[in-house]
């Protein structure tokens, strides 16, 4: 069945239920489509994943995940039970040891709305796909630099394409995108939910829609990516068919 069938039977919405197949796909526990975008499961996967009361039932081990999830508050106190940790931590000890402190400033605001003009970098690290709204939050951002300025982006690598990421890198990125990534962009305004998976593509067309018109990924091993208001370049690395960080910049100029 393809993702909206399921996600009709089982009442979910429709992006909750493609990431999650997509895990799944990755990881072999389905096959799929390219043609149909249908997800099957051969009698050996159905009897190991999909009979609750057959002699294997593997995803009795999510049990284990339950007990971490328990586990939370612990994982809160870990820090202050470190013997002045916290302390230097709030302090903004590494700061202090680089003499930047009288410089540095934090302030707690949404992508949308943090203050400041004119800044000559801005980066976003690992985030911007989860953002309700990329697209508002790259369109503030590119009002937030001065002349040449330059917005550095960090995303998961990934391929435009499900068949395109089935491999063990998109098996996590995939898992973590549907329980993180994509339930944290929905519960935002702005009508997105990229994922985890989004790839470069998504994201040029990020930046093109809040103004740019200069992108470019760098071509590294920790694929990077630039965009600025300029020129396009579009590219995609993938090492050995597991795809990796990839990185992107954007910078203010004229068109």
């Amino acid at each position: 069945m393809t993702a909206k069938d399921l996600a009709e039977r089982a009442g979910c919405d429709p992006r909750y239920i493609s990431e999650w197949l997509g895990g799944q796909a990755a990881g072999g526990y389905i096959g799929h489509d390219p043609a149909t975008q249908r997800c099957t499961m051969t009698e050996e996967q159905a009897f190991a994943l999909a009979n609750p009361d057959g002699q294997v039932y593997l995803p009795g081990a999510f049990a284990l995940a339950l007990g971490a999830l328990k586990a939370e508050p612990k994982i809160t106190e870990a820090v202050p039970a470190l013997d002045g940790v916290e302390a230097k931590l709030r302090a903004g000890a590494r700061a202090a040891d680089a003499g930047v402190t009288s410089r540095t400033s934090f302030e707690v605001a949404s992508a949308q709305t943090f203050t400041g003009t004119g800044y000559d970098l801005v980066t976003t690290f690992d985030c911007l796909h989860d953002t309700g709204d990329p697209v508002g939050a790259a369109r503030h951002i590119r009002e937030a630099l001065g002349p040449g300025g330059t917005w550095m982006i960090v995303e998961p690598a990934a391929t435009a394409t499900l068949e395109g990421n089935l491999n063990p890198v998109g098996r996590a990125y995939y898992s973590f995108s549907g329980f993180l990534c994509v339930p944290n962009s929905l519960s935002q305004p702005g009508g997105y939910s990229l994922g985890a998976r989004a790839g470069v593509a998504a994201i040029r067309q990020v930046t093109t829609d809040a103004g740019f018109t200069r992108f470019r990924r760098w071509p590294r091993r920790c694929s990077t990516w630039s965009t600025r208001p300029g020129r396009n370049h579009n590219a995609r690395r993938v090492d050995h068919g597991v795809a990796r960080r990839a990185v992107s910049t954007a910078t203010v100029g004229p068109r």
